[in-house]
This record gives C-alpha cells, sequence and structure tokens, in this order.
C-alpha cells in the first residue's frame, strides 16, 4: 500500500471505484476531512465537488477509466473546496492495477502558475549571479532571491576539513514571538557536515532532496535545547536541501524550508543551486584572473626596474671614476688649506661649504653604486637590537642627531638570518631619514620586536597592505615629521623621487634593495605621534 502521506501532493487513493484513503495534503487543499470523502465512488464524489457544466466532461473520463479503454491519465476541471471557493486543477491518475487500485493526483492549477513564475524568477535571479563582486556576494544576492519568493534559506558551507558545518546567509519569516532562548541556541549551534548526507542521501549526485515534515528532519541535527524552537518554527514546513558543488567539489547547500513548498519546486531550486554554483565558479575564476594580472604587472615592473638599474650601475660606474678623482683631489686640496694660518671668517665659511659639498658629492656617488650593483647578501644569524644600536652610535658620531632624541626599545632578544652589513647599510639610510624631517627637540623611536601581524595602517612601497603575518622579526622606525600621504606612499622608494630641495632620491630606492635582497619588506605607514613609520621585517630566526 503506497504511504500517501509521504506524497506532499495531494491524493485520493481508489480501489474498485470508490475512495479508500486522502492524504493530509488532500485536506489543506479542499478542506475536507477524510470522513467527508473516504467511502465514496468517483460519480459521488464527481457530485460533491465539481462545478455545474464541468459534470459531463469528467463523466466521460470516469467511464473511460472504467471501460478500460487508453486514456492520457490527466484531465482539466474546476471543483469547489468546503468553503465554496472554486480551484482550477489539473487531474493525474495512474493506471488501474489487477485490483483496480489506482491513484489519483490533484494539482492545484493556481499552484502550478506560481511554480512557473518562481522558476522564471529564480532563473532570472542566477542569470544576475554573474555580476557578484565575490562568493559572499553571490550566497546573499541567493538568499535575497528564495527569500523573495517567501521561501525561509539557511545555506550551510563545509569549512575545509572541520567536522563542523559553517552558516552562510540566513534569511527567515519569523513571527516576533518565535525568537526565543530556543531559537538562540539554535542560531549558535554548528551542525555536522554529515548532516547533508543525512537529510539528502543523493547529495553527492547533485539532487535535490524535497522533505514533507522539515522539522522532525531537521530537529535530528540540533541541540535539544532547540528543537522546541525548531517544532514551532518550522511547524508546517516541507524542507528542499539542495546541494552546491563548486568546481567538483562539495562546497554546501541551500537549505530552504516553507509551507509552499513542493516536489515540482524542489526540481526549480536545485537548477537555482546550479547557478549559484557556476555564479560562485565565474567569482573563483574572475580572481584567479585577476591575481594573474597582477603578478605579471608585477613581473613586468620587476624587469624594468632592472633594466633600468643595469642601465643605472653603468652609468655610476663611469661616474664614479670620472668623479671621484676631481673629489679626492678637493677633499686633499681642502686639507692642506686647513692646515694654514687661520682664514678669515669668510674664509672659513667657504672652506666649510667645499667640505660640505664635496662630501655631499661622494655620499651621491656612493649611492648610486650601491643602486646599481648587483647584491649578494651573506646572510648569518644577526641580533637585530644590537644592530639597531651601531646604527645610532654611528650616527651620533657623525653628529647626524643634532638636536633630535633617539630611543631604543626592544622586547627581548630578535634574531634574523642576514647580511649584517646590507641591513645596516639600510638602517642608516632610514634613520638619517627620520633625522632630517624631525624637528630640533624631537624623538626618533626605534622598536625591536617579534611579531604575527603588520601593524595597523602600514602600507607597502606600492600602496597595498604592508608585510605578510608569516614575518615576525621587525626593526620599526617612527619620526615626528609629516608623515606620509597616499602618493609618496607610492612613490617613496622609487629612484630620484625626493620630497626635499637638497635630496637625490637614492637613498630609499637602495634602502628597499638590499631589505629585499635578505628576503625582508620594508612598509610605510603613520607613527603613532602623527609622524611616519618605516617597518623593516624579516622571518625571525629561532633561538
Amino acid at each position: 500500500m503506497v504511504r500517501l502521506g509521504a506524497i506532499a501532493t495531494p491524493v485520493l487513493c481508489i480501489e474498485g471505484m470508490r475512495c479508500i484513503a486522502v492524504n493530509a495534503a488532500y485536506e489543506a487543499l479542499m478542506g475536507f476531512e477524510p470522513a467527508d470523502v473516504v467511502g465514496k465512488t468517483i460519480d459521488e464524489l464527481v457530485d460533491f465537488v465539481a462545478v455545474r457544466g464541468d459534470t459531463a466532461f469528467m463523466e466521460t473520463q470516469i467511464a473511460a477509466i472504467e471501460s478500460g479503454e487508453p486514456s492520457d491519465g490527466q484531465m482539466w476541471c474546476r471543483v469547489t473546496d468546503k468553503l465554496g471557493r472554486i480551484r482550477p486543477l489539473r487531474v493525474q491518475w495512474t493506471q488501474p492495477d489487477e485490483r483496480q487500485r489506482f491513484l489519483i493526483f490533484l494539482l492545484d492549477a493556481a499552484q502550478e502558475s506560481m511554480s512557473k513564475a518562481i522558476a522564471e524568477s529564480l532563473a532570472r535571479a542566477g542569470g544576475e549571479l554573474v555580476h557578484a563582486h565575490d562568493e559572499s556576494d553571490v550566497l546573499e544576492r541567493a538568499a535575497d532571491a528564495l527569500f523573495a519568493q517567501g521561501f525561509s534559506i539557511t545555506i550551510l558551507l563545509l569549512d575545509g576539513e572541520a567536522t563542523e558545518l559553517r552558516y552562510g546567509p540566513r534569511r527567515a519569516h519569523m513571527v516576533p514571538e518565535l525568537r526565543s532562548a530556543g531559537m538562540a541556541a539554535l542560531a549558535a549551534f554548528r551542525p555536522e557536515r554529515d548532516v547533508l548526507e543525512r537529510v539528502n542521501p543523493g547529495f553527492h549526485e547533485r539532487r535535490a532532496a524535497f522533505v514533507h515534515d522539515a522539522a522532525s528532519t531537521v530537529r535530528s541535527g540540533y541541540p535539544e535545547a532547540a528543537h522546541e524552537a525548531l517544532e514551532r518554527s518550522l511547524a508546517g514546513s516541507h524542507l528542499v536541501q539542495a546541494p552546491l558543488f563548486v568546481e567538483g567539489v562539495a562546497h554546501g547547500a541551500l537549505v530552504v524550508y516553507g509551507p509552499t513548498l513542493t516536489p515540482a519546486r524542489a526540481a526549480t531550486i536545485e537548477m537555482f543551486a546550479e547557478l549559484v554554483a557556476r555564479a560562485l565558479e565565474s567569482v573563483r575564476s574572475r580572481q584567479r584572473a585577476q591575481q594573474r594580472l597582477e603578478e605579471l604587472q608585477r613581473l613586468q615592473t620587476e624587469l624594468l626596474e632592472r633594466e633600468r638599474l643595469g642601465a643605472l650601475g653603468e652609468a655610476a660606474a663611469v661616474m664614479a671614476h670620472e668623479v671621484r678623482n676631481p673629489i679626492a683631489a678637493i677633499s686633499n686640496a681642502l686639507a692642506v688649506l686647513r692646515r694654514q694660518p687661520a682664514p678669515s671668517s669668510e674664509g672659513a665659511d667657504m672652506l666649510r661649504v667645499i667640505g660640505e659639498e664635496a662630501a655631499r658629492l661622494e655620499r651621491v656617488v656612493r649611492h648610486l653604486l650601491d643602486l646599481g650593483r648587483p647584491l649578494t647578501p651573506r646572510r648569518q644569524s644577526v641580533d637585530l637590537l644590537e644592530l639597531a644600536t651601531d646604527c645610532v652610535r654611528t650616527l651620533r658620531d657623525r653628529h647626524e642627531f643634532a638636536g633630535v632624541e633617539v630611543a631604543v626599545r626592544a622586547e627581548g632578544e630578535v634574531f634574523a638570518h642576514v647580511d649584517p652589513d646590507l641591513l645596516q647599510l639600510a638602517l642608516l639610510n632610514v634613520l638619517q631619514n627620520a633625522a632630517q624631517v624631525t624637528p630640533s627637540g624631537g624623538t626618533v623611536v626605534i622598536d625591536v620586536a617579534v611579531t604575527g601581524a603588520p601593524a595597523e595602517g602600514a602600507l607597502g612601497a606600492d600602496g597595498a597592505d604592508g608585510a605578510s603575518e608569516a614575518v615576525e622579526a621587525i626593526v620599526a622606525v617612527e619620526d615626528e615629521g609629516p608623515g606620509f600621504s597616499e602618493e609618496l606612499v607610492r612613490r617613496m622608494f622609487e629612484p630620484f623621487f625626493t620630497t626635499r630641495p637638497s635630496g637625490t632620491g637614492i637613498g630609499l630606492a637602495v634602502v628597499r634593495r638590499t631589505i629585499e635582497a635578505n628576503g625582508g619588506t620594508i612598509a610605510l605607514g603613520r607613527g603613532a605621534r602623527g609622524g611616519g613609520r618605516f617597518e623593516i621585517r624579516f622571518a625571525r630566526e629561532a633561538r
């Protein structure tokens, strides 16, 4: 005997041309109790519910069934329910068996029309999903589309290899009084991943499952504290679970519930789930294409910069030969003049200017050589605090910190595997820059620390987010200067870009090359006191 209760469509079971059973869906559609219908012959049922004028046609179809003549198994008719409302129906029936037993299905034409409208609406919504910005946007739009059709929706997602599912977007048609502690327990609970297959044995075949009693089915996967809330919120609801497979791999499921769901609508939701999955694949493809484009642009920029630096290295070698000899001659002559009897104050000023300009030319030549020559780091274990302290001592001896205080702070020992000479060259340049922009009486702060994440607000040389979370050893230099605008962040490390009239724009370009040659990164940002902040990061060496 067929279990009529498991059938969501209104159905009558006929034996010997007499009704022997009806299901709950028939009662919901027509409003009649089983006692009003069971026991009546088909002729009596026609007289009971048929609209005047349609009886003759219906009796012709019934006569064909009784005589055993071939029949197409369906007809359109109008009936009157218990409240006197006229309902257009499409009636279908199965072929009688040897005991003259068969089923009659009543398909509400209005519901079928609504199902068609839902299918068309979801198809349009699925087509629009390709315009979503990312995977989260795809799922949000999908949830909105189903919710707009009168359904409640929960999207369950697989979370890597975790045994629990995670929730995606959720939408629910719920009266306020149901938002109880039980609903809170329900919202906080994460179901086990095997619930996908328990509810839907055809999950891995990518088939949607229709569940007549949503509450009893879903309840098995949730804690007891939420059972009452489930019963109340899902009372009278059916459920459809439609799998989401993205690039051939299980991604999760659309769990749709509501009292108007039918097996036919389950097929529509299954189709919509396929559109959602294809939209997720489209988003991933766009993201991969964007990443490849960005990588290509990065490599192209690196290639152009290397070619530029190669040409610059050749020019620097010529300059070193052509300029350093005259600089050496000027310096020697200056040393001789300084040994002469004390000149006038005007003469002393001129000698000082000659000395400063000769030293500046020497620095320019040295920076050009540093910028153009290939770097081959000789890495070793380096105490970053000790190296930073040595750099401060060197610059103090050169009087580079005149009028500026320097504070070195550390969180214990911090070691990195780097070339100490190259790192010292880079840090000296950074500290010189910080001292030059800090006003007299200000303070330059050097922090040596271990960190697992980039400092808030830090930006890389290309304007992107700062260093990776994998970098743990950090040397940060903060000044009290004007800080960096977004434009400065993008261009600060470009060769020959400078914001100072007397600057060469070479020092920070050298800094970036030496840091990157050691496998590190350098980022710019705003310091806690409003000035600029340089962050140099390396993989921390375990001790």
